[in-house]
């Protein structure tokens, strides 16, 4: 695993979201799981790896956020754009993500971002304290935000959906 002591500390948090929107989506009946990382190095675990991998496929990317950025939804997100991504990481992966999804830290709360929705992103230059130095992260407005309801309800089997739905 990647030696840097600051990058595994965040791996580490950012592990504990990735399990907890992945056991939210198998309480829903989507088969999902958090794939074990085996990368050597940073540049390897930026191309490779996946937050969440459904059974059909399909990556989602989690993205937590901390006391500065609490929300219940998408109608009171605090902030009229979502940091989405480094620009590096999303160019370097391999599997572009499906989705985004967002947890806030304080409310457990979830919303998502639709990964196709990519040509409606910007790019703005901020600071990264973990980094120490500015980096480029692509934005939406958080009007692409959804509900988590919606990205369930989208993954979740046409049969168990009809069964949901009592037909």
């Amino acid at each position: 695993m990647c030696s840097n002591a600051g990058f595994q500390a965040r791996l580490e948090e950012g592990k504990r979201y990735e399990s907890y929107v992945c056991e939210y989506l198998k309480d829903h009946g989507i088969d999902a799981v958090c794939p074990e990382d085996t990368s050597q190095t940073i540049q390897e675990f930026t191309r490779t790896n996946q937050d969440v991998l459904l059974g059909d496929g399909k990556v989602l990317e989690v993205k937590s956020r901390r006391s500065t950025c609490v929300f219940t939804g998408p109608e009171d997100f605090p902030y009229d754009t979502v940091f989405v991504d480094t620009t590096r990481g999303w160019e370097r992966k391999d599997v572009k993500p499906f989705a985004y999804v967002i947890v806030s830290q304080d409310t457990g709360a979830m919303v998502w971002i639709d990964g196709s929705t990519r040509d409606q992103w910007g790019e703005e230059k901020i600071y990264d304290k973990y980094l120490g130095y500015p980096s480029r992260t692509l934005t939406a407005d958080k009007g692409l935000l959804k509900p988590i309801d919606e990205l369930v309800e989208i993954l979740t089997p046409p049969k168990r959906r009809n069964r949901r739905k009592g037909r």
